[in-house]
């Protein structure tokens, strides 16, 4: 038997209650939640204070509540129309006990607290499972807009800027099952759009001890009555109240340090059962929050019968309110849920839960405006129906030619900063195509082989209704010294979003580096060579015809496979110009120096290569909205294999060989103390009958200054000396502190730097044990980088170095 908990029989005929809720001066209180006494049917104010709220019962007592105001109760008999009911609310008269709190003395608010810590666990676990319908409006209004943004033109106005509803079916189960479809979906001025609001992700307990804000913060942040709570807030018994026979304690949470990762605010702690009633808590740029200026967390608990009797407490309603005042950015917004028919610890049939944590049904956008007149629970404002009226009234405007070329025009206007730095995308949105253009500085290069070289790269793009798209890219290059024209086609369509499915080619004469990973950037080089005579990059000529597959088999299962057919031709030095000349130091020739051989230069040859790679996510939890597919994180490492090999005797292909390798890699976090981030990698060769080195196992080296913080690269070590045919392994370990250890240091923190660590491991038969261990500093100006690293080969010191390079 299924148990509505909501009360309302399904064949009772509903009527409507609205009405007005004020302070005690005639002002709107704006998100006071309201709902029928003994039940989870309820509903908030809107940002004015007006509500509305459907009743089906003969006789209604409604219950009106708002954080540091007296609970009001009203009785609403049937009536066959709609019932005006306006409340004003008086603020509280919390009893304070003549306690005289003295140095010695002890808060009376401590001793609550800590019988609220010593009962979170239970009250954590005593709802097994519930099921729930989630109504959801999100409002994001800009008040101020910049011009630009790093000389990017930004096409928005002021006013609303995102306007949305959503309402959902939501099923939870301990420990962290998740399900959800959104059956309604309504965005403002698009109605053929998917609201992004989803219950999931406002699903926050502060019966845990740590409240992570993806997306606001790195760090989490502690709840006030986590098992170590009180190691970071002081307490505060503002007084006591009483509602319904229960006695409420008000108490002021006070966060001991400005900087640490806790709220400010007041929470109600029910007396006896020391369960969290409501609580008003408040986040702010002091406590190292990015994006936003404050956030404010609302929650609203209502008691919820089980089917066994036992009377536990679920969210009513939710609300976060935020400010934003970034990059010349001010505005406001809101999320705020209303949750309701509650069904708990009634259990769900096994396969209810899969890695499809969220669905968006194809047709929930296509509600008609009776359809939410009727359901929505909280009453529009003037302004935003104002929002809805004008943008969906336009909306034939905005999708027509003429008014998308203007928003183009001036999008598309180029700057110097363009010009110099960022490159330019031209976007045509009409018909959904653009056009992307590279900056001077990834167009002027230079290197020992060719010279000076003009370099260009530009891609086409045209995208279809269903999120596939095509793009085609040229490359052209020219090396005035080599006087050498190079040039290639690549091709891609991304045909099938709901599998991540692409296929695609290359084709043409062009320059690669030796490693295939490119790992020095041609901007790096250029500048070691010019200004310090120092030629790392080492590179030849490859004419070919690559295709390449791309999809997703299952979930979690990719599959990506390459059939190549090169000549590879060797490339000799032809310039040895630099800007200023040192007689220390001289030019190193295009083939490097290797541990396993005496030379790396090769032959001209060809050769036929088949790739296939396999990766493998455990347990990947995914979004499934129409037409695509979103992939959230997953808490199991991700395993590949990949398999590589040179057929000969292929349209002349002179190589043989198979080789074969596969790592794994998570991310991982430790709570307070920060994120790991590891990967494990280990292969060789299965045959090497004929082996060019452009074919050995390079690793990614560096001996500049600009670190490439990326996993899976080394920062001290040379590009090719350790290259191998052999068996080898390398791990890599990155920690993010994320404000744990500097967030202590008070001038420091100021700053909102972060500290990092990284270790990086490589051995081979020749190289024997490689390590690299660095400290840095993240988070500078909110986007620099710096590390200074050691490095140890076969036991003995190599070198040391600083790393600059960007760290979001």
């Amino acid at each position: 038997m299924v148990l509505s908990l909501a009360g309302i029989p399904l064949f009772a005929q509903s009527f409507k209650v609205e009405g007005k809720v004020t302070d005690e001066n005639g002002s709107g209180l704006g998100f006071a939640t309201i709902h029928q006494k003994n039940t989870t049917n309820g509903t908030t104010s809107n940002a004015l204070g007006y509500y509305t709220l459907e009743l089906t019962e003969n006789t209604n007592n409604l219950v009106f509540q708002y954080v540091g105001y007296r609970t009001e109760e009203r009785t609403v008999n049937r009536d066959s129309g709609v019932i005006q009911l306006d409340v004003e609310m008086i603020p509280e008269l919390v009893e304070l006990d003549a306690v005289v709190v003295s140095a010695q003395s002890e808060d009376p608010a401590y001793a609550i607290i800590r019988k609220a810590i010593a009962n979170r666990k239970k009250h954590l676990s005593e709802t097994a499972d519930y099921r729930c319908e989630v109504y959801i409006k999100g409002m994001q209004r800009l008040d101020q807009v910049p011009g630009t943004v790093l000389g990017i033109p930004i096409a928005v106005d002021t006013g609303i800027v995102y306007l949305s509803e959503s309402v959902s079916q939501f099923s939870f189960e301990q420990p962290n099952k998740v399900k959800e479809r959104v059956i309604s979906s309504k965005v403002s001025g698009d109605n053929r759009a998917f609201s992004f609001n989803q219950a999931s992700d406002m699903l926050i307990n502060f019966y845990e001890n740590q409240i992570y804000a993806e997306g606001l913060s790195e760090r989490s942040f502690i709840s006030p009555i986590a098992e170590n709570a009180q190691l970071f807030y002081r307490y505060e018994l503002l007084g006591t109240t009483r509602e319904n026979g229960r006695v409420l304690n008000k108490i002021k949470v006070i966060p001991r340090r400005d900087h640490d990762p806790s709220f400010s605010g007041e929470i109600y702690i029910i007396d006896g059962t020391w369960r969290i009633h409501s609580l008003n808590l408040l986040l702010t740029k002091t406590h190292q929050i990015e994006f936003v200026d404050s956030l404010s967390v609302r929650q609203v608990m209502a008691p919820v019968t089980t089917p066994d009797n036992k009377e536990v407490w679920m969210v009513l309603t939710q609300q976060f309110d935020f400010l934003l005042n970034a990059f010349g950015f001010k505005g406001y917004g809101y999320f705020v849920g209303v949750y309701r028919d509650y069904q708990v610890n009634l259990g769900f049939n096994k396969g209810h839960f899969s890695n499809e944590i969220v669905k968006v049904e194809p047709k929930s956008n296509q509600k008609d405006s009776s359809y939410w007149n009727n359901i929505r629970p909280i009453p529009l404002t003037i302004d935003e129906i104002a929002d809805y009226h004008i943008k969906d009234s336009l909306q034939i405007v905005k999708d027509s030619k003429p008014y998308q070329d203007s928003v183009d025009r001036k999008s598309n206007k180029i700057t110097p900063v363009n010009i110099l730095i960022t490159g330019k995308t031209i976007q045509n949105s009409f018909h959904q195509r653009s056009w992307n253009f590279p900056p001077l500085i990834q167009m002027l290069q230079y290197n020992t082989v060719e010279g000076f070289v003009p370099y260009f790269r530009s891609s086409f793009t045209r995208r279809f209704e269903d999120f596939s798209y095509y793009r085609i890219s040229p490359e052209l290059r020219y090396g005035f010294s080599n006087q050498r024209f190079n040039a290639r086609l690549n091709f891609r369509y991304y045909y099938n979003p709901m599998q991540f499915a692409s296929i695609g080619f290359s084709g043409g004469r062009f320059i690669e580096q030796l490693n295939e990973d490119s790992p020095l950037q041609p901007i790096d080089n250029s500048l070691y060579t010019l200004f310090l005579e120092k030629n790392y990059l080492k590179i030849f000529e490859k004419l070919h015809f690559t295709l390449r597959h791309h999809l997703e088999i299952t979930n979690g299962l990719y599959l990506t496979g390459i059939l190549e057919w090169a000549q590879r031709n060797p490339l000799e030095n032809t310039t040895d110009y630099t800007f200023r000349d040192r007689t220390e130091r001289a030019f190193t020739p295009n083939f490097p120096d290797n541990q396993e051989l005496e030379s790396t230069s090769f032959e001209k040859h060809q050769v036929f290569l088949l790739n296939a790679r396999i990766r493998w996510q455990p347990g990947q939890k995914y979004i499934r909205r129409p037409y695509r597919k979103f992939i959230t994180k997953t808490t199991y490492p991700s395993l590949w294999l990949e398999f590589q090999a040179a057929i000969p005797d292929v349209l002349g292909a002179d190589l043989q060989y198979q080789r074969l390798n596969g790592g794994v890699s998570h991310d991982f976090k430790l709570g307070m103390v920060g994120a790991g981030h590891i990967s494990m990698e280990a292969g060789g060769f299965l045959n090497k009958d004929s082996v060019s080195f452009v074919d050995f196992k390079h690793f990614n080296g560096n001996r500049t200054i600009f670190g490439h913080f990326k996993l899976g690269n080394f920062q001290l070590l040379d590009y090719y000396y350790y290259s191998t045919i052999k068996p080898y392994f390398q791990g890599h370990y990155e920690h993010h502190f994320n404000g744990f250890i500097f967030n202590k240091i008070p001038l420091l923190r100021q700053t909102k730097i972060q500290a990092v660590s990284a270790l990086n491991y490589l051995h081979t038969v020749e190289s024997k044990s490689y390590w690299e261990v660095g400290l840095g500093i993240e988070h500078i100006f909110k986007i620099i980088r710096v590390d200074y690293f050691h490095s140890w080969q076969a036991g003995m010191h190599q070198r040391s170095g600083v790393r600059l390079g960007v760290g979001f």
